[in-house]
């Protein structure tokens, strides 16, 4: 059975906020391509409308080759310039640079235009047009420039926020020292095991959650382990609360099988420990449902999880929110489109549904 698991994800978390398509991605970090593309797309409406304005059947080609060349040298280097200097450029600057970039510009337009002899008419009337169509080049350039700075500052904020995201999950991973804290636990659970069997299983419970909170989420975790660090966590919960905790708990999954499965950490224990932070677990009439499942068919394994609980406050959804949408962007990361993840309240019932489908086959 192919094992599939996080190492071989590792760099994916930073390339999720490259952009994804490989045209587009090229464009983007390419100014000579992209300012290609759009004046293509530019002229060919330029042309058109020229067409249709004047009702000519042809233009001038010299004409057209030498704006083409123009416009594209105005719009790039207007680009390659902001691209480069924007973050020294003060307002006044800014307005400097697009005033004196335009008359340098109008006048090479200018005398190119009388050298060749393209269309007559006095310097003058050339200058004035080649101003017009430096400054529309320029702002074309500009335009580009912050379209980019925009698509740059949207990716970096994606980057930055799932980057907390992943910090809020590597917060689970606790600060102690694991191995003072597990010594300690063993030479009090040597002691504790003479007096009585019952604790001493329970702090086997306890120790066993302590030391999965303590793995490294760089790690491949597995959803055998996240099963049982989750029923850990539950035996816990039943030492606390004792006959008042109201819960039926029904996750029994083939170890062999869900050993061999990639999962990741601290998901269904996230989902369950924000039952016992804002839900009712001790209505005895109304108790807290788990459930989990493996599903295979036709060779393909799907994992089922729920769970159903009373709600102590009208905001259940409102408080579980940033939980449930970090738990949502861990699993995009890790399954992509292969997940669903659906939650409502009905009346004071709170239900949540989990479903991870597996590309692997038995």
């Amino acid at each position: 059975m192919k094992k599939s698991g996080l190492n071989n994800n590792k760099k994916r978390l930073t390339d999720n906020f490259s952009i994804e398509n490989h045209l587009i991605k090229r464009l983007i970090h390419n100014p000579f391509l992209l300012v290609l593309a759009s004046l293509f797309l530019y002229l060919a409406l330029d042309i058109f409308s020229y067409l249709m304005l004047y009702e000519k059947e042809s233009i001038n080609i010299k004409f057209a080759l030498l704006n083409l060349a123009f416009a594209f040298s105005c719009s790039y280097f207007s680009l390659i310039f902001l691209l480069n200097f924007d973050k020294k450029l003060s307002i006044i600057g800014f307005f400097l640079f697009i005033l004196i970039f335009i008359l340098c510009s109008s006048l090479i337009y200018a005398k190119v235009f009388i050298l060749l002899e393209i269309q007559p008419g006095p310097f003058k009337r050339h200058l004035i047009h080649g101003i017009l169509r430096t400054y529309q080049f320029t702002i074309f350039g500009v335009f580009i420039w912050l379209v980019l700075k925009v698509i740059y500052g949207s990716f970096e904020k994606m980057k930055i926020k799932l980057e907390y995201k992943q910090l809020q999950i590597n917060h689970y991973s606790l600060q102690l020292n694991p191995h003072f804290l597990f010594n300690t636990l063993l030479s009090l659970n040597h002691q504790i095991r003479k007096h009585s069997l019952d604790l001493h299983t329970q702090i086997v419970e306890f120790a066993h959650f302590l030391r999965y909170g303590f793995k490294n989420i760089e790690e491949e975790n597995t959803l055998q382990e996240e099963v049982h660090a989750l029923k850990s966590y539950i035996e816990c919960q039943r030492l606390r609360f004792e006959e008042a905790l109201a819960l039926e708990f029904d996750v029994d999954l083939d170890n062999t099988l869900s050993s061999s499965l990639h999962f990741p950490k601290m998901i269904l224990l996230t989902i369950t420990e924000n039952i016992f932070k804002h839900g009712d677990y001790k209505d005895q009439n109304n108790p807290v449902k788990i459930a989990g499942k493996l599903i295979e068919n036709s060779g393909v394994i799907t994992f089922h999880f729920s769970s159903q609980n009373n709600t102590k406050k009208r905001n259940f959804i409102e408080q579980n929110k940033t939980g449930l949408s970090t738990i949502e962007d861990i699993l995009a990361y890790h399954f992509k489109d292969g997940y669903s993840l659906q939650y409502q309240k009905l009346n004071n019932q709170f239900h949540l549904n989990l479903q991870v489908n597996y590309d692997q086959r038995i």
